[in-house]
């Protein structure tokens, strides 16, 4: 069950913003690479708005206290 920590991104694939989250660690950086390492986004594309923002915040990360690196 989805929870507040890892809310569940991808209804169609049922991928977990976690997974997501790993994939971009590992070296995905697009749409299209999420896509093919997690299976989000291969649906009805509803996910992709923050698909796109989690690849955002993994190039822009935000330290404590709002400031960037």
């Amino acid at each position: 069950m989805p929870t507040a920590e890892d809310p569940l991104v991808c209804l169609c694939a049922r991928v977990r913003e976690s997974v997501i989250v790993a994939a971009l660690r590992a070296g995905s950086r697009d749409e299209s690479a999420i896509r093919t390492a997690t299976g989000a986004g291969s649906g009805c594309g509803d996910c992709l708005v923050e698909v796109a923002d989690l690849i955002l915040d993994a190039e822009h990360p935000v330290r404590p206290g709002g400031r960037t690196p």
